[in-house]
């Protein structure tokens, strides 16, 4: 016979032991499999190439320019054709002030993905920042173009 305490149910107790149980049980478990043995993280390059390009635009978005170049470079070295990481970079040169190294990034990333409508929305807003409207207003519209939906671009025009 089980020694129930007074204060709590038998269904009580039973459903806090079964809980107990499973969290044992569960603690014991190789959570790996053969396919994926990091238990769910992507360790690719192109995943830790990712992991980078989201570091590098925390640190943009903190002021921490320096640091987010050092890691979007990082990225590159990963995934040298992957045009969002050249798009992170664009960013991190407007924010050193660089307009032209942003602009060689983007142009970049639109060799790399011409029916993406993101380079040309930053080309756009780069042009915007340099005072150059009527260029700035060109790759607002080339972007819609490419994507109807893109609401950032109806925004700057």
């Amino acid at each position: 016979m089980m020694i129930v305490p007074h204060s709590v149910g038998m269904k009580t107790f039973i459903l806090f032991v079964v809980c107990i149980l499973m969290a044992v049980l569960s603690a014991c478990t190789d959570r790996t499999s053969p396919g994926n043995p990091s238990g769910g993280r992507d360790t690719s390059p192109a995943g830790q190439a990712a992991v980078y390009d989201d570091s590098a635009q925390f640190l943009l978005k903190s002021g921490r320019i320096n640091e987010a170049l050092g890691y979007v470079n990082k990225a590159l070295t990963l995934e040298p054709a992957n045009p969002e990481f050249f798009v992170t970079l664009s960013d991190i040169y407007l924010g050193m002030n660089n307009p032209e190294k942003a602009k060689d990034a983007l142009n970049k990333a639109s060799d790399m993905a011409p029916l993406d409508p993101v380079p040309d929305f930053k080309k756009g807003y780069l042009h915007l920042v340099l005072k150059d409207y009527t260029l700035a207003k060109e790759y607002f519209k080339k972007s819609i173009g490419l994507q109807p939906v893109y609401p950032q671009s109806y925004f700057h025009l």
